[in-house]
């Protein structure tokens, strides 16, 4: 519904698709609307992703959960910004200082990648695991550190196991098929809907001053699919981020590998 959603949304003609400019980047209007006072605690719609050589780490939940200071990349997003703060004074210094701590968490992501996909085959030991997962011994300790401190790994005897939710090419033809029946769902749901959203959202400002739907249609789609998360969550349709109990608080962590999804 978020990625997917958009995806979806955009080839059905409903979404304008962010522009890429000729040096690569790309932009996309967003608006939202001031004012209203929404209950955002279980409304699920934000994900934080940061894509690897080997897999992506993703948060996926409502805004109040942010920080999510159980989940990678969120974990290090907090330190990183906090860090740089005070060198916003020399701009030069500012954006080389936070270039270098960016790479840094990449590379100490990717380690953590790395592990993670050596243990989705099967629980391993830290022998085994440095055999496959050849870096300097520092980097190593570090990342096992960070995933058995964060919950993605557990110690089983002399072995470590995965305890979250890893997607790896084995799963594929799952995920596949379910991503394939979602589109199907949202594409006759939107059919039947969209002119009554139009309708609905007429008093938007954006709307008011002359703007297309397709505009404002991004923030609007998430509200959307965030409900229904909610819904499906509060129904038992799959794990409830906010239910009682849980370590991590109105999000869910998942690691994916490439070619996943």
């Amino acid at each position: 519904m978020n990625w997917g959603g958009l995806k979806l949304t955009t080839a059905m003609g409903f979404r304008v698709a962010p522009t890429t400019y000729p040096n690569g980047d790309a932009y996309l209007f967003h608006s939202s609307q001031p004012g209203a006072k929404n209950a955002m605690e279980g409304l699920y719609s934000e994900s934080h992703s940061l894509p690897g050589p080997r897999v992506t780490f993703t948060t996926f939940g409502d805004g109040p959960s942010t920080p999510r200071l159980r989940g990678i990349p969120d974990v290090f997003e907090g330190p990183v910004g906090d860090g740089v703060e005070g060198l916003k004074a020399d701009p030069a210094v500012y954006a080389a200082t936070e270039h270098a701590l960016l790479v840094y968490v990449s590379e100490a992501s990717a380690d953590a990648g790395d592990i993670i996909a050596a243990i989705a085959d099967h629980p391993q030991s830290v022998a085994a695991l440095r055999r496959r997962v050849v870096i300097p011994r520092a980097r190593f300790d570090a990342a096992i550190q960070l995933l058995d401190a964060l919950g993605y790994i557990r110690k089983i005897g002399d072995n470590y196991d995965i305890a979250v939710p890893v997607l790896t090419a084995r799963d594929k033809p799952l995920v596949d098929s379910t991503l394939a029946l979602s589109r199907r769902i949202m594409a006759t749901w939107l059919t039947a809907n969209h002119d009554t959203l139009v309708h609905e959202l007429a008093g938007l400002s954006s709307m008011k001053a002359g703007l297309p739907f397709a505009l404002p249609f991004s923030e609007v789609w998430h509200y959307v699919f965030g409900f229904a998360a909610k819904g499906l969550a509060e129904d038992g349709f799959f794990a409830d981020p906010r239910a009682e109990g849980r370590r991590e608080r109105g999000y869910v962590v998942l690691v994916w590998g490439r070619g996943v999804g």
